[in-house]
């Protein structure tokens, strides 16, 4: 008897994952080949840089050192506010940040919103590069799963 549209094992496990990691943690534990494996890591970390990039970055303004988040909405809200001052719609805005585990609320005006603007694209890029530059080369050329699993976000 031909069983006919049967996926393999890997297949059906990343389709059951709710996450990369869970599907690279389900590989790792059985006999999926070196590529497979590979495959699940380069998904992994790159699930593990949308988090760190969705995360906080640092940016200093007046002097002062505030975390700023850097989620989707966040992002969103930075370009929104760029075309606003590039527009000259506005001159000044008032940002949610955190400084010392607290929220504040402070006035930026053009200079400084693009201090912090240029900040969150730093970090942005600093995660894929972390990602593209650094840990994806290193998961392609290895050779061995135990290679594969020593690489980490």
């Amino acid at each position: 008897m031909k069983f006919q549209n049967v996926k393999p094992i890997t297949e059906i496990r990343r389709e059951s994952a709710n996450t990369a990691d869970e599907w690279y943690r389900s590989l790792i534990e059985s006999d999926a080949d070196l590529e497979e494996l590979k495959a699940a890591k380069l998904a992994q970390l790159n699930e593990a840089c949308g988090v760190a990039i969705t995360g906080y970055f640092t940016a200093e303004v007046r002097g002062e050192t505030y975390e700023f988040s850097y989620d989707a909405e966040a992002q969103d809200n930075f370009q929104d506010t760029r075309f606003a001052f590039a527009d000259g719609a506005v001159q000044t805005v008032r940002w949610t940040a955190h400084k010392d585990g607290q929220v504040v609320r402070i006035d930026m005006n053009a200079n400084e919103f693009n201090q912090v603007y240029y900040a969150g694209l730093a970090h942005k890029q600093a995660q894929i590069s972390r990602f593209r530059d650094e840990l994806q080369p290193i998961v392609e050329a290895a050779t061995t799963k135990e290679e594969v699993d020593a690489v980490n976000w």
